[in-house]
């Protein structure tokens, strides 16, 4: 499966390249993303499918951000059926798929050089503004 790399490109120029900030929205789906995708796993196995529907449409959002295409397009057709109830047994096998380009994309997208920061930032306490 052939993941496209992670395109800062965009991101860069819609905020001002602002590397620090970058390194905060990174550091968010770093953290949370294996977190969502747990729970999205454990919705498929339950086959709980407003749930699935629900963690899928939250995890496009960071998708999007990163310009993640194959994994938003996986993530789109599991919402999509989910939502719609209609061929559910297409799922299990969609989350497979996610999951594996998921690791993927952490893996290449922890390079980002300003992660530094965020790594100074969690060595000296200092609060994490995307706190929920």
């Amino acid at each position: 499966m052939y993941l496209m790399p992670v395109d800062l490109k965009s991101l860069k120029q819609f905020l001002g390249n602002d590397e620090k900030f970058i390194a905060l929205l990174i550091d968010k789906f770093i953290r949370g993303t294996p977190l969502e995708a747990e729970k999205l796993k454990s919705a498929v196995m339950e086959k709980n499918w407003e749930r699935v529907r629900e963690i899928s449409h939250k995890l496009l959002s960071s998708t999007k951000i990163f310009s993640q295409d194959e994994l938003t397009s996986t993530l789109e057709k599991i919402e999509k059926l989910s939502e719609n109830k209609i061929l559910l047994n297409r799922i299990p096998k969609l989350f497979s798929q996610f999951e594996t380009s998921c690791k993927n994309s952490l893996m290449e997208i922890k390079k980002f050089p300003g992660l530094k920061y965020i790594e100074s930032v969690h060595e000296k306490k200092v609060p994490n503004v995307f706190s929920d």
